[in-house]
C-alpha cells in the first residue's frame, strides 16, 4: 500500500499523500490506487488529469521565455506575468527546482519535449557537485539530477550524485549529530555549529546514496 501511495507522488499531489496517510489506519486493508485517487478526488473536488493539464500549460508559456541558461526562474512578482530568473551561483540554493519540474513533467506526460527540456537545464550546473561552502547541494542538486537519474534513465548523472552525496556529508558533525547548515564565512554572525530544518531536505540524497554505491558511514550517521 505505501509503495503504491509513494509511486503516487511524481503523478500529482503531496496534498493526496497527506491525506491518504492520515486516513491509512489499517494497514491490512488493501486498496487499489485508482480508489483511493478517486475518493480524495470526489472529497476534494480535484481532478488530476485537469491539474496536470494545467501545469502543462504553464510550462508551455513560461519555457520558450526561459532561454538563458545562466540562469533559473525563481518567482514571479504579484504585478508580473513572468519569472524573475536568477544566476545559477553556487549560492542560490533554488536553482535545482526547475530542473526538477520538467523531470516531474516529463514523468506525467511522456512527452519527450519535456525530457529534452530538462536535461538542458539540468546539466548547466553539473560544477555543483563540489559545493561544501553549505547544505542547500542537497535540494539544488537532487531535484535535477536525481529525478534526472530515476525518471529520464541517465545513468551518467550516478557519479554527479555521488560526488554530490560527499561534498554534503564533509560538512556532518560527528560531534553534534547532524550536517552544518552554513558555514562561519558565509554567515559570520552564527559562531555555532548550526542546523536548520532545511536540512531534512538534503537528507534524500544522503540516503540515495548510501544505498545505490556511496559512502557506507553515511547511513550510519543517519
Amino acid at each position: 500500500m505505501i509503495k503504491e501511495i509513494v509511486i503516487r507522488i511524481s503523478k500529482g499531489s503531496i496534498l493526496i499523500l497527506c491525506l491518504v496517510l492520515t486516513n491509512c489506519k489499517d494497514s491490512n486493508k488493501k486498496l487499489k490506487e485508482t480508489t483511493v485517487v478517486s475518493n480524495i478526488e470526489k472529497t476534494l473536488n480535484f481532478n488530476l488529469e485537469s491539474a496536470i493539464a494545467d501545469c502543462q500549460t504553464q510550462l508551455e508559456r513560461a519555457v520558450p521565455k526561459l532561454t538563458d541558461l545562466t540562469k533559473h526562474p525563481r518567482f514571479i512578482e504579484k504585478e508580473d506575468t513572468d519569472w524573475h530568473q536568477v544566476p545559477n551561483d553556487k549560492l542560490m540554493w533554488t536553482s535545482g527546482f526547475y530542473p526538477g519540474i520538467l523531470w516531474y513533467a516529463y514523468d506525467v506526460t511522456g512527452d519527450n519535449k519535456w525530457k529534452k527540456e530538462a536535461i538542458k537545464r539540468t546539466e548547466v550546473f553539473e560544477d555543483f557537485k563540489n559545493i561544501t561552502e553549505h547544505h542547500d547541494i542537497g535540494f539544488m542538486m537532487f531535484p535535477a539530477y536525481g529525478n534526472g537519474f530515476k525518471i529520464g534513465d541517465k545513468k551518467e548523472y550516478k557519479d554527479i550524485l555521488l560526488t554530490s552525496a560527499n561534498s554534503l556529508a564533509t560538512r556532518f558533525n560527528p560531534n553534534v549529530g547532524t550536517i552544518k547548515s552554513w558555514s562561519n564565512k558565509m554567515h559570520p554572525r552564527w559562531k555555532q555549529h548550526i542546523t536548520i530544518i532545511d536540512n531534512m531536505l538534503n537528507l534524500e540524497l544522503l540516503f540515495w546514496s548510501a544505498k545505490n554505491g556511496g559512502n557506507p558511514y553515511i547511513m550510519i550517521w543517519l
